[in-house]
């Protein structure tokens, strides 16, 4: 949204996973209580436990060997032979500090995308970006796309059907 109203010439179409320019309370409360605060662990069957854990709103129906590789796509080893989770900590820190860095109301930056053509993926289950965000989302842009991808919170991993064909459509389309 940013890019697109400091450089609108630079964008040609936009892809948005599951996050609009409002984040529901319940789900900025969980990420604010987690972020950048899980412990690290001492091998990857601890890894996927804390993972799943939690996680599993958000992927309710994954096998273990899907868990499994999402933990080895987000943790790291340490120095020391410990699992961590591979991001900035600092994440957690702003989640908790409520600074977003944003200087402009997020709805003004998001009615920069209003000629640009929008795709909105959703999750069914999605704490942090709400079925009344969306609404006002295409309130706002009537001519967005927007899909929900079922049985996942926030946010899909892109790797769902639903998700992938309308993502192929909308890059098609373009």
């Amino acid at each position: 949204m940013i890019m697109a109203r400091e450089r609108p010439a630079a964008i040609a179409a936009v892809i948005m996973n599951d996050i609009g320019p409002e984040l529901d309370p319940v789900g900025l409360a969980r990420v604010q209580a987690n972020a950048g605060l899980l412990p690290p662990v001492a091998d990857w069957y601890e890894a996927v436990e804390q993972t799943r854990q939690y996680y599993h709103t958000v992927f309710p129906d994954w096998p273990d060997s899907k868990w499994l590789y999402y933990a080895q796509s987000t943790y790291r080893q340490t120095d020391d032979g410990f699992l961590d989770i591979n991001m900035d900590r600092n994440v957690g820190v702003a989640a908790r500090e409520g600074t977003s860095g944003l200087r402009q109301d997020p709805w003004q930056l998001f009615d920069a995308l209003l000629p640009i053509p929008l795709l909105v993926l959703r999750g069914e289950n999605s704490d942090l970006f709400s079925a009344a965000t969306l609404e006002k989302m295409q309130l706002r842009k009537p001519d967005l796309t927007a899909v929900v991808v079922r049985n996942r919170g926030h946010a899909p991993y892109l790797d769902e059907k639903e998700a992938i064909d309308a993502i192929r459509k909308f890059l098609d389309g373009k």
